[in-house]
Order: structure tokens, then sequence, then C-alpha cells
């Protein structure tokens, strides 16, 4: 009895592991695009974040003809690292006998609008690299209840329309709404251009962060480019 118990035991435990084995099999995996372009690995992983963290039904919506979420529905973005290289890899992965609609189409489209926002990246990577170093320090700011010193960083523009009891009144909101420094987690940021000039640098960096316990709830800091120079120019709560 006590032999049969056991090798039970151990039928049990292998169904466990062919079940896992099957499941991981049943899985592909699409390697994408390499994300490689900033020398420090953070800013790279920061950058992996923005391209999966896109809207990326609402950008395939425009791009394919005919296109449905639902086609897409069993399609996950991930980015995965090899630590040996330092570098970051976007990946599909989507089941293997389940493919999602239109496969190659959604993958030479995505891989198009991964260049591009490498490129764009690239090409700013002085006002990145200064607004993000800026938007850390207005974080420890918050973090520290610092808040006058974060209202001295804002634009001129902005503190002529609010005064500091309005800002201070707009924080206490905040928190009331459940905001919280400790579930403060980076989602992405985005590049805006006011004209379509290929060879003018962007002029708004949006920095978005998403609540933890809550991916609803989010902020963003908005820099301006001012002649080179980034200011903050905004700081909103959605």
């Amino acid at each position: 009895m006590k032999k049969t118990n056991i090798l039970l035991k151990f039928l049990f435990i292998a169904l466990i592991f062919t079940s896992c084995d099957t499941k991981v099999n049943n899985i592909e995996i699409d390697e994408i695009a390499h994300i490689d372009i900033f020398e420090n690995y953070e800013d790279n992983v920061k950058l992996s974040k923005d391209i999966v963290n896109q809207n990326w039904n609402e950008f395939l919506k425009t791009k394919i003809s005919g296109f449905d979420p639902k086609d897409t529905k069993d399609l996950k973005f991930f980015s995965n690292t090899r630590p040996e290289e330092k570098k970051l890899i976007i990946q599909f992965r989507y089941p293997k006998f389940d493919k999602p609609k239109n496969l190659e189409k959604i993958r030479e489209v995505t891989v198009e609008k991964i260049e591009e926002i490498k490129k764009q990246q690239r090409e700013n990577e002085t006002l990145i690299l200064e607004s993000t170093k800026k938007v850390e320090e207005l974080i420890e700011m918050l973090n520290n209840e610092n808040y006058s010193e974060f209202y001295k960083n804002l634009h001129s523009n902005i503190t002529k329309e609010f005064t500091y009891e309005q800002f201070l009144s707009f924080l206490k909101q905040i928190k009331e709404l459940g905001f919280e420094n400790k579930q403060r987690e980076y989602l992405n940021k985005a590049l805006v251009k006011f004209n379509d000039s290929s060879n003018e640098l962007t002029d708004i960096i949006e920095y978005r962060y998403w609540q933890k316990n809550n991916r609803a709830k989010y902020e963003s800091f908005n820099f301006q480019n001012f002649d080179g120079k980034m200011e903050l120019v905004g700081y909103r709560v959605y």
C-alpha cells in the first residue's frame, strides 16, 4: 500500500510537469527587436517599456484594414533581457496552434513602428537624458514632500497662472484620489512634435507613471523644449 501511494504521488508530480511543459511548448516566442540604443542599461529598460506599453491595438487599427482587437487577444508583448549582453529584446508571445490573424502583417508594421520609436529617441537622446534626470529629481521631491522646490521647477508660465497655495490644494486632491508615492511605477514616455519637420528636435516629452495597485490611474510630467533646454510645463493626474 505504501509503495502504491509513493507511485501515485510520483505519477501526480509527473503529470504536473507534463502539463507545464505542454503549456510552454504551446507558446510561440518571436523576437522582433533589440533595445540597445542608450549607453545606460536603465535608459534602455525605459525604452523597452515605452514600446511594450504602447496602445498597439489603436496603432494596428490605423495600419491594417479590417483589424479587430479580438484578432490580437492572445498576442502579448514582453521585454526580455540577456544579462550577459545587457541587451533587451522585445518579443511577441502567442499560442502556437491559434496564431493571431494577419500575424505577418502585424509583425511587419510593428517592427516598422519600433524602429521609428528607436530612431526618434536616438535623435533626441540628449533631451531625453536631461528630462529623465529632471523627472527623477521631481519624483524624489514629491516622495520627500518637498513641494516648494517642486513648484519652483515649474515653468514661469504655469506659476503665473497657479499660486503655490493652489498647487498644494491640487496635491491634496491627488492624495484623496488614492495616489500613493510608493505605488508609482514607470509606464512610458511619449515624444511629441508641433510640426512634421524631420530635421528638428522634439517639442514635448511626456513621462507617464501608473499606480501599481490600480493601473487605471496615472501621473504625467510634461517637459517642453525651449531652445534645447527641457522645462517642466505640466504635471497632471488621470
